[in-house]
């Protein structure tokens, strides 16, 4: 159905048969819709599923950003803080699904801030006492953390206690609600 849509945008002119274009153009849309909600399904299903490689923090992350830079508009201002730092922390990440996290972040902040958005992207190593590491089932020690920035409007906090329920979503009709349940997974 989608090549046959395809077919008729290609071969069809639209003043010949602006009606049929329409309906053409709404199979394609909703069939590209429906993939991406699989895609999101399958990624959520899935996550952790790969293999994990012990790889630099910093690095991974740097790399993962870059690739999610080039997703967004070019309006978009995006800077990248402290990347370079070489503190030597090292994670197990399967680095397609650590991507697709950082990709999925960078997607929210650019929805929730506009065309305009700012994003800031920084990396930090921080250093957690027992009494800091514990509510976190972790050990104390060093350990990275990168924050996502946007000069978006913020979380309304009345959604706050449902945005990592899977299928949740504040987007109306574009989004899955399958981006930060990926990113809290």
């Amino acid at each position: 159905m989608l090549m046959g849509s395809e077919m008729i945008l290609r071969k069809l002119p639209e003043e010949e048969a602006p009606e049929i274009h329409k309906y053409a153009n709404l199979i394609i849309n909703s069939a590209q819709t429906s993939a991406k909600i699989i895609d999101d399904v399958l990624a959520f299903s899935r996550l952790d599923s790969g293999e994990r490689k012990k790889l630099p923090l910093a690095k991974t992350a740097y790399e993962a950003c870059k690739f999610s830079k080039e997703l967004l508009p070019r309006t978009v201002k995006i800077d990248l803080i402290n990347f370079e730092s070489n503190s030597g922390i090292k994670s197990r990440i399967n680095e397609s699904d650590f991507t697709r996290v950082m990709t999925n972040l960078m997607i929210n902040a650019y929805h929730a801030a506009g065309p305009k958005a700012h994003i800031k992207v920084s990396y930090e190593a921080v250093k957690l006492t027992q009494k800091q590491s514990k509510p976190l089932n972790l050990k104390a020690g060093t350990y990275g953390r990168i924050d996502v920035i946007d000069n978006g409007p913020g979380i309304d906090p009345k959604v706050m206690p449902q945005i990592f329920d899977p299928f949740f979503t504040t987007k109306d009709n574009e989004g899955t609600g399958l981006g930060l349940p990926i990113v809290y997974g």
